[in-house]
């Protein structure tokens, strides 16, 4: 299975530049934008395979020398401009990675290929230095640009470089993937495609963390136990759950949690219910509650969310969350 066979959702993108480059017409400098995990690296990796493909019908075929030779990182024409020094690419890197080596010829294939993941944090003196270049390319010079956020490369950069975008994936897309290519079950798939905010990259790190599957089992458990739980004991959760502060996904378990009580309000037995091994404790809570309540219970944790992102005191405000929250849920 080639690159381009791996890759799931941007259908119309990937038909766009792939008919680029069988007319002939791949501009020299793009930029690749999109969210960490949405699958840039793996589209740059099929395009470099595409270009330098020794068929040259402007699509990758799997078997000959050259498109064995860039999926094993071999290619002596297709380059990953990475930092060596420091965590992002500086001037030097750029010096050395691409200006020194596209002045030399191809060694084999038609062009040469830089990919620069993450091109978007790099140095400003790097940008400037790879200014030229992108000015004055070779004919046989193509530069591929990944980053989350175009708008943060210099406007002169920019301007030299069409910006093509990813849209984050369905979370059917990404539930469908994990159960093909990973053999997960499809109930545990729909739950980290939902987690996965639209990237495969995401949801595969999901699967491995346990860190996040720790986490979340630990914030729905005193979730499901909070209305018949003693006032101390509730402002002991909040002292325990800073250590959540660092991990983004956090809100996110105690958003799709009370997301899940009110569509089974709205909805009893929703095939669409996302924490399925909660079902008969979201079950109960929603029958208990009104919409009304339900929905103050979210703006709770929205607000508490907020209060965080604003580096205010994270304990206080997961006191004062679920608290409210337990107010809520006194019936």
């Amino acid at each position: 299975m080639n690159a381009m066979e791996k890759m799931r959702g941007n259908e119309a993108l990937r038909r766009r530049l792939f008919s680029a480059i069988r007319q002939g017409r791949f501009p020299h400098a793009c930029i690749l934008q999109g969210p960490k995990g949405c699958g840039k690296g793996l589209l740059a990796l099929s395009l470099a395979r595409a270009l330098q493909c020794e068929q040259g019908e402007g699509v990758s075929c799997g078997s000959c020398v050259s498109c064995r030779t860039i999926e094993s990182g071999n290619h002596p024409d297709v380059f990953w401009v990475e930092p060596k020094k420091t965590k992002v690419l500086g001037v030097e890197d750029i010096r050395e990675q691409v200006v020194q080596e596209v002045a030399i010829k191809p060694y084999r294939s038609r062009y040469k290929v830089f990919v620069l993941p993450e091109a978007d944090q790099m140095t400003v003196a790097a940008q400037n230095g790879f200014l030229k270049t992108l000015e004055e390319p070779p004919a046989y010079g193509v530069f591929l640009l990944l980053a989350e956020q175009a708008a943060s490369l210099l406007p002169t950069v920019r301007s030299r470089c069409p910006v093509y975008a990813l849209k984050p994936l369905s979370q059917g897309e990404v539930a469908s993937f994990l159960m093909e290519e990973k053999q997960v079950p499809k109930e545990q798939a729909a739950f980290l495609g939902e987690y996965a905010a639209g990237t495969i990259g995401k949801a595969l790190w999901l699967l491995e963390d346990e860190g996040f599957l720790a986490m979340q089992s630990d914030v729905l458990e005193k979730l499901c136990a909070l209305p018949k739980t003693n006032t101390a004991t509730v402002l002991s959760w909040a002292a325990e759950w800073v250590q959540y502060k660092q991990n983004s996904l956090f809100w996110e378990v105690l958003l799709l949690f009370y997301r899940d009580v009110l569509l089974e309000n709205q909805l009893p037995q929703s095939r669409f219910l996302l924490e399925k091994e909660k079902q008969s404790q979201i079950a109960a809570l929603s029958q208990a509650l009104t919409p009304g309540q339900i929905r103050r219970s979210l703006d709770a944790v929205w607000t508490a969310k907020k209060q965080a992102a604003q580096n205010l005191n994270l304990q206080m405000a997961l006191e004062e969350m679920l608290l409210t929250i337990k107010g809520e849920q006194h019936v």
